[in-house]
C-alpha cells in the first residue's frame, strides 16, 4: 500500500510540475531522465494537452457509458477555421480521455475500409463516408487565440442536451513548440507528392 501511494504520489507531482519522473521499484526511488525541457516539440504539446485532459476530467464524473466526441480546436476569430494545432490537440485528446476511461466516440471512422494503392484508410473527413447521427451525450472542443508569444488554447466540455458547459481547462502553447508543429503540412505534402 505504500509503495502504492509513493508511485502516485511522485507521479502525480512530477506530472504537474512537467519535472522529472520519479517512482519506487523494490523500495528504491528510480529517476528517469525525461524531463520537459529535454523532449521535442511534439512531447512538449503531448504534455501540455495531457495536463488540460487533468483539468477537464478532474472536477467531474461521468458514466462509462455516456459518449464523449471531440472535435477540432478553431480560432476564436473564425469557428469554422482550424490549424494543425487545433486538430493535434483534439487527437491527442482523444487518446488521453480514452486512457482515463471515457467512452470516445471517433466520428471520422468511415463504416467500411477503403483499400487503394497507397494504403488502407478507415479515416475520412468526407461527409459522404461517415455516419450522419451518433449517440453522444458530451461533446469536447475549444477555441485558440493567437498572442505574440504564443497560443491561448480554451476548451470545454459541453452537454448535448442543453448546451451547458460542465467542464473548463486553459493552457498556453509558446511559439517555439506552434512554429516547429506548423511545419508539418509541407513536411506531408511532400511525401504525398513524392509517392504519387
Amino acid at each position: 500500500m505504500q509503495k502504492y501511494f509513493l508511485n502516485s504520489l511522485s507521479f502525480l507531482l512530477s506530472f504537474l510540475f512537467f519535472n522529472t519522473i520519479i517512482y519506487a521499484d523494490n523500495n528504491n526511488l528510480v529517476k528517469l531522465e525525461a524531463t520537459y525541457d529535454s523532449l521535442n516539440s511534439a512531447g512538449k504539446l503531448n504534455k501540455i494537452v495531457s495536463n488540460l485532459s487533468s483539468k477537464l476530467t478532474n472536477r467531474i464524473e461521468f458514466n462509462n457509458n455516456d459518449k464523449i466526441a471531440i472535435a477540432s480546436f478553431v480560432s476564436l476569430n473564425n469557428f469554422n477555421k482550424t490549424d494543425n494545432i487545433g486538430n493535434i490537440i483534439s487527437e491527442n485528446l482523444i487518446y488521453e480521455l480514452q486512457s482515463k476511461g471515457f467512452n470516445v466516440v471517433d466520428f471520422k471512422t468511415m463504416n467500411n475500409i477503403k483499400i487503394k494503392k497507397n494504403g488502407d484508410f478507415v479515416f475520412s473527413r468526407d461527409i459522404k463516408d461517415l455516419r450522419t447521427k451518433y449517440s453522444v451525450k458530451y461533446i469536447l472542443s475549444g477555441t485558440s487565440t493567437a498572442f505574440k508569444t504564443g497560443l491561448s488554447i480554451n476548451a470545454r466540455i459541453i452537454a448535448i442536451k442543453d448546451h451547458s458547459v460542465i467542464a473548463t481547462g486553459q493552457i498556453w502553447i509558446p511559439n517555439d513548440i506552434i512554429q516547429d508543429l506548423s511545419n508539418i503540412n509541407n513536411i506531408n505534402e511532400n511525401i504525398e507528392l513524392t509517392m504519387k
